[in-house]
Parts: C-alpha cells; structure tokens; sequence
C-alpha cells in the first residue's frame, strides 16, 4: 500500500490516504468530523471501488500534478546485495571497550566490501540501534565516517529499541523504492 498525507480539506479531516500499488483508486480515509458530504463520498467510494481520490470536490491539484496519472508508479524493485551485523558480545566481555559506532562502522565497510561497492557510490546510510546512550549524537554518522564514506551521505540513525534494526531495513528500501537513494 502506498500512504500519502494531506492537510485538511476545506474543513473536512482527512489526513491519511491509502491507495493500491497501481495507482490512487479505491482510497480509504481515515480521520474525524468529516463533513457530511465528505463522509458521503467516502462511504461511496468505499462500497463502490469509485472515483479516485483526486476526484473528490474539495480536492484541488497543484498546477504540477494536474493529472491523476502523473501520481500513478510503481516503485522501484530493492536488492539487498549484502548485509552484516555487530558481534553479539557478553556482558563485560571483550566488546565491552569497543563504542558501537566503530562496531557499526565495521559492519558498514565489510558490508560494502562483501557486495563489491565502492564507498563514493553510497547515497545514503540507516542505522539502528537498540541503545544508543552514550554514543553521541547521530551514532550512524559515526559509524559512516569510521567506514570511510564520504561526508556527503545521508545518514538517518534509528532507534526502535528491539525493532531498530527491522525498522532501518524497511526505511532503507522505502528510501531506495522510491528513488531518493540508489545505494
């Protein structure tokens, strides 16, 4: 599913969208105090699978997006070409001395050597970690520049407690399906 925001509507609140992954049809809306006649088409549109969500009276397109079939794509297929992660340590064991950005670091340029990839291609680095106290700002700026990539590359640290790292993965295809990073 694609999920795409919008600011209210003349007063109606409708915030959130959903569509199919062809396209913007059948949408669902979620929100509160809709209007009545807001609250009518949704209902309609609902039970009928009808009009596109860009046909809603209130909605006005900007001169950019006139056509609904500009909106419509499909995101790009993702690859994971290599993946590595941290030693798992004991407590007080012979990690404990090591920060986890130069742990991550290694992980990160072993993973890039593994796949073949040069560091300068990398657009963009997400990491999670469970427990980021102590480690400073940005633990995964850290751990990019430790791995020798350039300054320029984006990097987004992720903290989930025990989904931080799930939750890098998914941010990183999202990231990559939708085109804002190749690698």
């Amino acid at each position: 599913l694609k999920l795409r925001e919008f600011g209210p509507i003349r007063g109606d609140v409708l915030s959130v969208a959903f569509g199919a992954m062809s396209g913007w049809s059948r949408p669902a809306f979620l929100g509160r105090r809709a209007s009545a006649p807001a609250r009518q088409w949704q209902c309609n549109t609902l039970a009928s699978g009808g009009p596109d969500f860009f046909s809603h009276p209130h909605v006005a397109l900007p001169r950019r997006h006139s056509t609904v079939a500009q909106h419509q794509f499909l995101p790009r297929e993702v690859l994971v070409a290599s993946a590595m992660r941290t030693p798992i340590g004991a407590f007080c064991g012979t990690l404990a001395n090591m920060p986890a950005p130069q742990l991550a670091g290694i992980a990160i340029s072993a993973a890039l050597r593994r796949a073949n990839i040069d560091p300068e291609e990398v657009d963009s680095v997400v990491l999670g970690q469970a427990l980021p106290s102590g480690c400073g700002q940005n633990v995964c700026r850290q751990a990019a520049m430790k791995a020798g990539l350039p300054a320029g590359v984006d990097c987004v640290s992720v903290n989930k407690a025990c989904a931080s790292g799930l939750r890098a993965v998914t941010m990183a295809a999202q990231t990559i399906a939708l085109g804002l990073a190749d690698v």
